[in-house]
């Protein structure tokens, strides 16, 4: 007989939205929890309060997610910091020779990152659909049929396809 979960509506919403922040799939926070993932789904259904918890948490990432592309399509400054050392040598308390690096100075510099343009179409098809979309419509003049050109009725382009099918072997 398997023995029963017992939900603590304290503490576990809480982690369960802390862990869902921090990226962690259902299957590693019912493994946090110590039960399985049917039971972590059940606990979803038998209290709003802790699907509520997990959603909470898939959202700040989403949120994180779309701040960074943001970001990214438009461009940012940061700052690099390298750090500048030189090898040393010294010896340990068993008399062995020890390599290690002294640091000497830190340099930091402000960067420029470039606007990126997929994040940027990311975001337009995202956020401007109408304008932006990520597809081509295939119509004639006026939003007709594409009129082929060449005098070929459709009868005779069928027949072509079938001679092509037919010479290819399959």
């Amino acid at each position: 007989m398997v023995r029963p979960t017992l939900y603590d509506p304290k503490r576990h919403p809480k982690r369960a939205k802390l862990y869902t922040e921090k990226g962690l799939t259902t299957y590693q926070i019912a493994a946090k929890f110590g039960i399985s993932r049917q039971t972590l789904y059940n606990w979803t259904k038998s209290h709003p309060e802790f699907l509520d918890a997990l959603m909470g948490g898939r959202q700040f990432i989403v949120s994180e997610v779309v701040l960074s592309q943001f970001q990214k399509a438009r461009g940012y400054e940061y700052e690099e910091v390298k750090s500048i050392g030189i090898p040393k040598t010294k010896k340990d308390e068993n008399g062995n020779t020890v390599e290690y690096i002294k640091i000497v100075r830190v340099e930091k510099t402000k960067k420029h990152q470039p606007p990126d343009s997929g994040a940027a179409k990311l975001l337009l098809n995202a956020y401007a659909p109408d304008e932006f979309k990520n597809s081509m419509e295939h119509t004639g003049k006026g939003g007709g049929p594409i009129k082929t050109e060449g005098g070929m009725s459709r009868d005779d382009l069928c027949e072509i396809a079938a001679d092509i099918i037919r010479l290819s072997g399959k």
